[in-house]
């Protein structure tokens, strides 16, 4: 299954886990704006510019030799990544109402791991 526009799809994901984690609508948090934040953190980090649009879902670059190489972070990206600290300003706990761990067993029938599930089934 591939998605017209994946971007919409992960805003409207998201706008559901703003609801389900109580936070009201029209607060002036929406999707890209944790994007734009979480890109800011990056920087801020030093996490290389390719690392962090591969992480945002951005094109790796202009350049041609951007390109090349794996469209994936490599170990020690995904470590630096795995590593960086929270923001000590955030009040997170409009999230504690969530519950990852379950996110995580649901089997998905929709969106990549859905798609990719079904490749994997038919031999692809």
């Amino acid at each position: 299954m591939r998605l017209a526009d994946p971007s919409k799809s992960a805003s409207q994901y998201m706008q559901r886990l703003f609801k389900k984690a109580g936070i009201a609508p029209g607060c002036g948090e929406v999707f890209h704006s944790l994007r734009a934040q979480y890109i800011d953190d990056l920087r801020d980090h030093q996490v290389s510019l390719r690392a962090g649009r591969i992480q945002v879902g951005h094109s790796v670059g202009a350049d041609v030799n951007a390109h090349y190489g794996l469209k994936s972070l490599n170990e020690a990206s995904a470590v630096a990544l795995a590593r960086l600290q929270m923001r000590s300003d955030v009040d997170y706990s409009v999230f504690e109402a969530l519950d990852f761990r379950r996110m995580v067993r649901n089997r998905r029938s929709k969106g990549v791991r859905g798609y990719l599930q079904g490749a994997g089934e038919q031999g692809d």
